[in-house]
């Protein structure tokens, strides 16, 4: 391992050994609160605690069949609630802030045909998989398209960072240094979507 990655890996440590008096205390609750609640667009370290909880199952701690599933219904909990906020509150905001109808149902339309792509990448991106359910239920996805996407990625996400943490605990080290240096390049790509995104909005809405 090289220094760098050493050291990557000693942040993610330090991260880890920093929530686990929370796991110790609050068990499985502690990472379904978490998972929820990112789903409705609040910040929290729903990933970290996935696999933190994951390497702990690994460890003995907990079940991590009981650990998956929890994880899994979280998720999928959140994300729905998040994608009716947007479905309500947020398509009423749209709908004040002058948008041209057609505009508007233009991106309705990309977001019906390109959504579920869209949605199964964003599970997977820091500040995307906060915002993408209340962003998809503004633009009204619909329903079935949307459940198919969102089960999917949650299913995608608790594998890859549940199931695949818990199978790699003995390569904790090298899977800690991997996501501590990825985790700034997924904020600089949700940064990068939402200017593009800002900047569409603005040309289309002044053309």
């Amino acid at each position: 391992m090289s220094g760098f990655e050493a050291e990557a890996a000693s942040a993610f440590l330090a991260e880890f050994h920093k929530f686990a008096p929370l796991i110790d205390k609050y068990g499985y609750s502690v990472l379904a609160v978490s998972a929820m609640v990112e789903g409705f667009g609040i910040p929290a370290p729903g990933q970290t605690l996935l696999i933190a909880c994951a390497i702990y199952a690994a460890q003995g701690h907990q079940d991590i069949l009981v650990l998956l599933l929890v994880a899994w219904l979280a998720t999928i909990a959140g994300n729905i609630i998040g994608y009716v906020i947007g479905r309500s509150g947020g398509r009423s905001l749209l709908n004040h802030v002058s948008f041209n109808p057609t505009r508007l149902a233009k991106m309705e339309s990309f977001v019906s045909r390109y959504g579920v792509p869209i949605l199964l990448i964003a599970r997977f991106v820091d500040g995307l998989r906060q915002t993408s359910n209340i962003l998809a239920g503004s633009l009204q996805m619909p329903w079935p398209r949307y459940l198919l996407a969102m089960t999917a990625g949650a299913t995608l996400w608790v594998g890859v960072f549940g199931a695949g943490a818990y199978l790699l605990e003995k390569d904790f080290h090298a899977i800690a240094g991997f996501f501590t240096t990825v985790k700034p390049y997924t904020w600089i790509a949700t940064g990068g979507i939402l200017l593009f995104l800002a900047g569409y909005l603005y040309r289309r809405k002044h053309t």
